[in-house]
């Protein structure tokens, strides 16, 4: 690298002057010279994938591992870690697998690859200020007429380091993107900022190859940028309209996720009032009323198994014969099909088919529009045109004079390609008096296509309200196959990348929303690696054998799509006298599951389907989604405080870290939702599914897993509780120094029935912690008159406070079922003394029973001092005081 930097890059204008005020930044020739060594040894560090061989035996193929950063493990055993170890005999870093349980010999390449990734993300970041300096000072330059682009002075710095001209755009491509002028302000290391939407995924992808086969190469997938996080960056610099008649489906896997972008944008997300929808209700009716006059015919076809499709095709045809050849011919072309895959292709035939005869039994149904999720195409193994047309003749035969010319004519498919060409014939043909019965898709004609069509001169539609009349009517027949191309599917036998990225974006959306548990998500998780690989995982526990295509968000996202496309049929105020509606028998289930939220107007059309679909039985459903959205947002407060106590302390994460302990204490229990910030909401509080004083909940691997019940149903588990008296608030208020201490403070002093509480980590972790730090301080200072001092930033949360004569304090809140461990602890304190240079530490139990015994315990030449508690019987105990005024003075 060359040694000096271009003149104009060193030059400390005002600009950066003023740019970089509180952050101790070094001269920009520092800064390059700093980033020239660190990058030197990172990308040296990087370069492992040179030198590193994976151990051939946990592969059949070249594909070694693969291990998903949300999961920190390696998905094809989650019971394993993946390290490096050097072999200095045959100089070789392997890469092998070993046990959790085993002891770490090499280098983790997880903790190895998440250092890289963090520091090539601050790598960035630091490049993109010393670019923007850059490019100010060329702005400077009265010589240049004009502005100085940001890509520009990126790649001007980052030549600096002599990267590959590709690893240049690569970084260019992704600092620009972190530039993004609609991204919102937030920090992203803030707790506010550590969902999914916020920080995407990445995946690390091992591979062998005869091409490097000398050597594994490690490629990472990193996907930091969700459409979430991008609209709401959008909505947070510009005011965004959303107008849909379905957008009041949550239903994150099909619409944007509405309760996130509450979330972020607080009060800057309106919604519409509840007196604005009674009026559109209200203007709805008037506008719908001369439906009472309009006939809707509603009925679901289909069958759940081949036999009995096979059945139904033999009564259509009234040829047993006929309706086996179908089947026969359909296994004869797909013969790499299983059998659940020809089942498929043939119930499809057979619903085709029974929407036709339909349609011929129907001669008032003038159009009758049919959505599949594949068109028919000449010699297609799955769904073959020209099958159809034969077959769709023989349903003719004694019914020829119900269309007006022949079968192909008659069946009219409505194709992406030459579309509007192929829209404007149709439309003229149903003006003309000719039945059509019309094939699309619901990609093709499913959403924004308007297919009414000039009034025949014989036919009269009904006017609907007092609007002027149309001069168009709409179709007056639909067929709605089950749309199963929602989700990805990953057992295709080319699974492709694209598709696989889609994939593990739905799972996640999914479980944001609540559709199932992080147990399932993890097989899933497990279950698509394995598919991408190409190796199949046996089914062994319950959540391998979920069904996403079962779950509760899957069905709203089909209920919008069926919304959607009804809506096809319901442009105009000219109605025929009768409307038909057929559906897939398959949908039923989803239609019954559903109910209509109270912001959602749908059209006449779906309302009739929803009756014949049922009653919903959405209730049990609404309590599992309830309580796998708060393990989820459990799971993930969990995760912040993990990662935030690894993490070194700067002023900025302990101002962070102490409103939120303010936070906690102001607000433990919220009893409406309305009252709760919602920079916090659904962050660090679970959502009950009715106001409540406690819930329960089951931890493990502390507090790295966890699960949470909303009712008693969870068997012979060992759970715990989130409540008033397991935080001991209630013993806590009994004391009157505390009691007026948290009125003063504005802290609660007890659990309102509440819609929102504290997840398990923030409740065990930061609340019970934050009620032992906050009295302890209160009775030192108020009645020992001992001042505790905050702890400097690199001793942040070893203890929880200090004095002038370097004695620390660790205030517990313990009970009589926990034990002071002491010989557990004396070891860690010992070792905390040792790095911040402690006199002595004390650790302080804050409350006891009428039944704990005053035994302090003195440890380390009396370096260390045990309190049992500080208070007694609703007082604070003379005891405890004497004690501590004694061993303060020795």
């Amino acid at each position: 690298m060359p040694n000096e930097c271009p003149e104009l890059l060193i030059k400390e204008s005002e600009w950066f002057q003023k740019k970089s005020s509180g952050k101790n930044w070094l001269s920009p020739r520092q800064q390059i010279e700093t980033f020239r060594e660190k990058a030197n040894s990172i990308f040296t560090t990087y370069k492992l994938q040179h030198t590193c061989k994976s151990h051939k035996d946990f592969s059949t193929n070249k594909r070694n591992f693969l291990f998903y950063d949300y999961q920190f493990h390696n998905v094809l055993d989650r019971h394993q870690r993946i390290e490096i170890i050097e072999d200095s005999q045959t100089l070789t870093n392997w890469i092998k697998a070993f046990d959790t349980k085993t002891k770490k010999t090499g280098v983790d390449i997880h903790e190895l690859l998440s250092n890289i990734t963090g520091f090539l993300t601050y790598f960035q970041t630091e490049i993109k200020y010393l670019a923007d300096n850059y490019r100010h000072l060329k702005d400077e330059n009265k010589s240049i007429n004009e502005a100085f682009s940001l890509e520009f002075a990126v790649k001007s710095v980052l030549n600096h380091f002599r990267l590959d001209d590709r690893d240049v755009e690569f970084l260019t491509s992704k600092i620009l993107e972190d530039d993004f002028s609609y991204g919102l302000q937030t920090d992203k290391g803030t707790i506010q900022r550590q969902g999914f939407y916020d920080t995407g995924f990445r995946y690390h992808d091992i591979v062998d190859s005869d091409e490097h086969d000398t050597l594994s190469k490690i490629y990472m997938f990193n996907f930091s940028r969700t459409p979430e996080s991008f609209l709401a960056g959008v909505c947070s610099k510009a005011m965004v309209v959303g107008i849909s008649a379905t957008a009041g489906l949550y239903t994150n896997i099909g619409n944007y996720d509405l309760e996130y972008l509450k979330s972020r944008l607080g009060n800057s997300f309106i919604r519409l009032k509840e007196d604005a929808i009674i009026r559109l209700k209200n203007a709805y009716s008037e506008a719908t009323k001369g439906y009472d006059q309009v006939v809707i015919k509603t009925e679901f076809i289909g069958t759940d198994s081949q036999k009995e499709a096979i059945k139904q095709l033999e009564e259509l045809l009234r040829d047993r014969e006929a309706a086996q050849a179908l089947w026969n011919d359909l296994r004869h072309k797909n013969t790499d099909d299983d059998e659940k895959s020809l089942e498929f292709s043939f119930g499809r035939y057979v619903r085709a088919l029974t929407a036709w005869k339909y349609f011929l039994d129907h001669p008032d149904c003038h159009a009758f529009l049919c959505l599949f999720t594949k068109f028919p195409q000449p010699s297609d193994p799955k769904f073959d045109l020209n099958i159809l047309y034969e077959y769709a003749k023989l349903l003719l035969d004694d019914k020829k004079d119900v269309i007006d010319g022949s079968v192909d004519d008659t069946i009219f498919l409505l194709r992406g390609e030459n579309f509007d060409e192929n829209k404007k014939k149709l439309l003229n043909e149903l003006k003309d008096n000719k039945r059509r019965f019309i094939i699309s898709t619901y990609q093709t004609t499913g959403v924004g296509q308007n297919l009414q069509f000039p009034i025949p001169s014989n036919l009269e539609p009904i006017h609907i309200n007092s609007f002027p009349k149309h001069s168009d009517m709409d179709i007056n027949g639909i067929y709605l196959d089950s749309p199963t191309n929602l989700l990805v599917s990953i057992f295709e036998s080319n699974l492709k990348d694209d598709d696989f990225i889609k994939y593990i974006f739905q799972l996640e959306f999914l479980r944001e929303n609540g559709a199932f548990s992080l147990n399932t998500f993890k097989s899933k998780l497990d279950e698509a690696f394995h598919r991408y690989i190409g190796r199949y995982k046996p089914k062994r526990k319950a959540e391998d054998f979920i069904s996403l295509y079962n779950t509760g968000a899957y069905s709203l996202f089909l209920n919008k799509i069926i919304i959607q496309a009804i809506g096809r049929i319901c442009r105009t105020n000219m109605k025929a006298p009768t409307i038909h509606i057929l559906a897939d028998a398959s949908i039923r289930k989803h239609l019954t599951r559903f109910s209509i939220p109270e912001d959602v107007i749908p059209v006449r059309e779906y309302t009739a389907l929803l009756e014949l679909a049922g009653e919903s039985t959405k209730q049990s459903e609404d309590l599992i989604e309830a309580q796998n959205r708060a393990s989820n947002n459990s799971n993930q407060s969990s995760a912040h405080i993990r990662r935030q106590l690894k993490t070194p302390w700067t002023p900025k994460t302990i101002k962070e870290w102490q409103n939120l302990r303010e936070q906690v204490l102001r607000q433990p229990a919220i009893a409406k939702e309305s009252e709760c910030n919602p920079n916090w909401n659904s962050i660090i509080y679970v959502k009950l599914p009715k106001a409540a004083s406690s819930y329960h909940y089951l931890e493990e691997y502390d507090y790295s897993e966890i699960q949470v019940f909303f009712s008693e149903k969870y068997g012979k588990k060992e759970v715990k509780e989130v409540s008033e008296e397991t935080a001991r608030l209630s013993d806590l208020m009994k004391i009157d120094i505390l009691h007026k201490l948290f009125l003063d403070s504005g802290w609660t002093t007890a659990f309102p029935e509440s819609e929102l509480m504290l997840t398990p980590p923030m409740f065990n972790n930061i609340y019970k912690g934050a009620l032992g730090e906050v009295c302890g301080k209160h009775i030192f200072q108020s009645l020992l008159n001992i001042d505790l001092l905050e702890l400097d930033v690199d001793e942040f949360e070893r203890f929880d406070f200090k004095t002038e004569q370097n004695i620390y304090i660790d205030f517990k809140l313990w009970n009589d079922r926990v034990a002071v461990p002491a010989d557990e602890l004396v070891d860690n304190i010992r070792e905390k003394m040792a790095i911040i240079g402690a006199e002595r530490v004390f650790v302080i139990n804050i409350l006891g029973t009428s039944n704990t015994p005053f035994r302090p315990i003195s440890s380390f030449g009396g370096k260390i001092v045990e309190v049992p508690y500080l208070c007694k019987n609703d007082k604070v105990d003379n005891k405890a005081i004497n004690l501590i005024l004694k061993e303060f003075h020795k």
